[in-house]
């Protein structure tokens, strides 16, 4: 099973590459996703993108018979694992409905890529490297945190206007966004320890 698993690597990849494409592409701002390269301003999005790079590297690794970078895989799988939750428990059901969270792009983005990337972690062969602890899984914290702070600089940087809160973390006070901020941090531990745990190395 974990070396069929390698091919994963390859459909998170297409999987990126397609719905970056539908992405990059849309010329529509229908308040649920925006036109084109405004995108980005996403976790969502961007953990997408994360995740497909890191496939790209795990391909080449692969070939080039080097061990498995399975920290950066950690990293990249927790944070869609996050995206898949938020969506699905959040955004889904309460901000734009299930039809709009899975429309276009987003049915790759928020359920096909998240799944198959964690799915890649679980059974991929670490060739070698070290198993990761639930100590040492704690840097997956670091992305969310780093988006975290670049969300909350960029809001008083633009004047604290509604446009800059996007996710609206921070319309009920900066303390109760940075409580949603740490809430987050340790969704994405306790998914990262999960899939440590689910691993066999």
């Amino acid at each position: 099973m974990r070396k069929k698993a390698y091919l994963l690597n390859y459909i998170v990849i297409v999987l990126g590459v397609v719905g970056t494409g539908i992405m990059i592409g849309k010329y529509c701002d229908d308040g649920f996703t925006l036109e084109g390269l405004k995108n980005l301003k996403y976790f969502t999005n961007l953990s997408n993108i994360f995740a497909m790079v890191v496939a790209v590297i795990s391909v080449i690794r692969k070939k080039q018979k080097k061990p498995q970078l399975m920290t950066v895989k950690l990293i990249a799988a927790a944070a869609l694992g996050l995206t898949f939750l938020t969506v699905l428990c959040y955004l889904a059901p309460f901000v734009g409905g299930f039809a709009r969270a899975y429309r276009n792009e987003s049915f790759i983005f928020h359920l096909l890529l998240p799944l198959t990337a964690i799915a890649e972690f679980i059974f991929c062969e670490s060739d070698g490297a070290k198993r990761i602890t639930a100590k040492k899984a704690l840097i997956t914290v670091i992305y969310p945190m780093t988006y975290g702070v670049v969300y909350i600089l960029q809001y008083f940087v633009r004047g604290m206007v509604r446009e800059a809160d996007w996710y609206a973390f921070i319309v009920f006070g900066l303390p109760i966004g940075m409580c949603i901020f740490a809430g987050l941090m340790l969704i994405t531990y306790g998914i990262s320890v999960l899939m440590c745990k689910i691993r066999k190395d």
